[in-house]
């Protein structure tokens, strides 16, 4: 794959793969799709789902990272502690844990925040 590509066909072949548990062609599929378009939601969603399904959880979690980035969406911070709690403990720091915890409590104020009503 060597230039961009149209959503469908990326769609069609994104099926075929999964039909035939072709998982690292998907995820070569996806990785140049986000090459092109490193902002679309769904492709960079789609290799993160591709690299669960091979337990790259490193990768899973500097995607995650990079979704919250680009969509600010906080899901993507908890996809980003799943992604980090999933390596071994000697892959990871104790400081990110630390972070993990930071991340969390961050969104669960503003979550807060945004829920709280007067009166």
């Amino acid at each position: 794959y060597q230039e961009p590509m149209e959503s469908t066909i990326i769609n069609t072949i994104c099926q075929t793969y999964k039909v035939c548990k072709a998982d690292k062609e998907l995820i070569n599929l996806f990785e140049t799709a986000v090459k092109y378009e490193p902002n679309d939601e769904s492709h960079n969603v789609e290799l993160f789902l591709s690299y669960n399904r091979l337990q790259e959880f490193k990768k899973m979690q500097l995607l995650a990272q990079k979704l919250y980035k680009i969509t600010n969406k906080s899901k993507y911070v908890f996809w980003f502690v799943c992604s980090l709690l999933s390596q071994s403990e000697d892959q990871y720091p104790k400081a990110m844990l630390t972070v993990a915890e930071k991340m969390i409590k961050k969104i669960y104020y503003e979550l807060e925040l945004k829920n709280f009503s007067p009166g």
